[in-house]
């Protein structure tokens, strides 16, 4: 009987370390969102999904990023009022959100060629000081204006 409970508290905090493991892992990764450029018949564009909510108390902890999609036969650009795109200062040096001197920040306008996918990195740090929750962010793809459906970006917590 003895061995057998020795055994289930070795199971139990082999477990337990596990679980921290798994869970620091994921604390410290960035929150991705994906974004599709979609056209229909009728020359229109537009990129999906048409809406996404940050949650600023949870999304932006490790960092935001934002992965374009574009599936299509033609290039596409992906644009977002009042976010903007955390660029190294200097290439292939490493940024730190928390070191204004690693990095640029641009906004958000993001030409996806044709069959092609793109990462960018949003600025998270940004978004936690300024206190954005409430606001609605307009996206879209200012090459096919006359033709393009928008989506919007709505910020809680």
């Amino acid at each position: 009987m003895r061995r057998f409970t020795h055994r289930t508290n070795l199971a139990a905090l082999a477990i337990a370390i596990l679980a921290g493991v798994l869970l620091a892992s994921t604390a410290i990764q960035a929150r991705e969102f994906a974004f599709v450029a979609q056209e229909s018949g009728k020359g229109t564009a537009t990129w999906l999904p048409g809406i996404v909510v940050i949650d600023a108390a949870t999304d932006l902890e490790g960092g935001l990023e934002f992965i374009l999609i574009n599936p299509t036969n033609r290039a596409h650009v992906f644009a977002v009022h009042d976010l903007f795109e955390v660029r190294p200062a200097e290439e292939g040096r490493e940024i730190v959100e928390s070191d204004p001197a690693t990095y640029v920040l641009e906004p958000i306008r993001v030409e996806v060629p044709s069959w092609g996918t793109k990462r960018i990195r949003v600025g998270s740090e940004m978004l936690k000081r300024h206190r954005m929750a409430g606001q609605r962010l307009k996206f879209f793809c200012p090459k096919h204006t006359r033709h393009t459906r928008n989506g919007a970006i709505w910020m809680v917590g």
